[in-house]
């Protein structure tokens, strides 16, 4: 799903990746071109997903990209992410390149910018590389990327203003692999 153009408004419906049939080498891949595509800093001219209920993107699907999409969280519900991972299965999701963002204050309790909240144990894998994921702040359990079930790859990645940077509340059924990240202003960084 190649997202091109100009942006005037945000699109504000969410995005429940589900229905289809994928693999290693058949995978659902959505991301932005050039000419929609942020530079690092958020851009209100660019392509832009804002929603002020639940979570923007939910995967349900086991081979999925996601690349260089701007996310807005604006809302304070629970349980809510900026992509949230519901994979039933074995998965190799990727997701690179985008700018994940809360609202800097009163966040629901548990929401973050990437989360998984289905127990696969150490099937499902995670790959969370180059983004930037802040303003997930003031509230329980809020944080950057909420490493609950599976196997995580988290790199290069920028953390900022963010209650957690990396939380990891469940660990029996986990494997996270952290190295090269940036983590500002946070109330403890990495946990778990």
């Amino acid at each position: 799903a190649k997202i091109d153009g100009k942006w005037k408004n945000a699109d504000i419906k969410h995005l429940n990746i589900t229905g289809w049939r994928t693999s290693s080498d058949y995978h659902i891949k959505i991301y932005t071109t050039p000419e929609a595509r942020h530079k690092g800093v958020w851009d209100n001219s660019k392509y832009r997903l804002e929603v002020s209920y639940g979570s923007p993107i939910t995967v349900e699907e086991p081979y999925v990209r996601i690349e260089g999409i701007q996310i807005y969280l604006n809302h304070n519900e629970s349980e809510s992410a900026g992509i949230m991972l519901n994979v039933s299965e074995y998965s190799d999701t990727r997701i690179s390149h985008n700018l994940i963002k809360g609202t800097g204050k009163s966040m629901g309790k548990g929401s973050a910018g990437v989360a998984s909240f289905t127990n696969t144990g150490y099937s499902s894998v995670y790959k969370l590389f180059n983004n930037i994921i802040y303003d997930f702040s003031s509230g329980e359990s809020v944080s950057g990327v909420k490493t609950q079930f599976g196997t995580w790859y988290i790199y290069n990645n920028t953390f900022y203003n963010n209650t957690y940077a990396i939380y990891n509340p469940i660990s029996d059924n986990d494997k996270v692999n952290v190295k090269n990240n940036l983590a500002q202003k946070c109330k403890d960084c990495f946990v778990g």
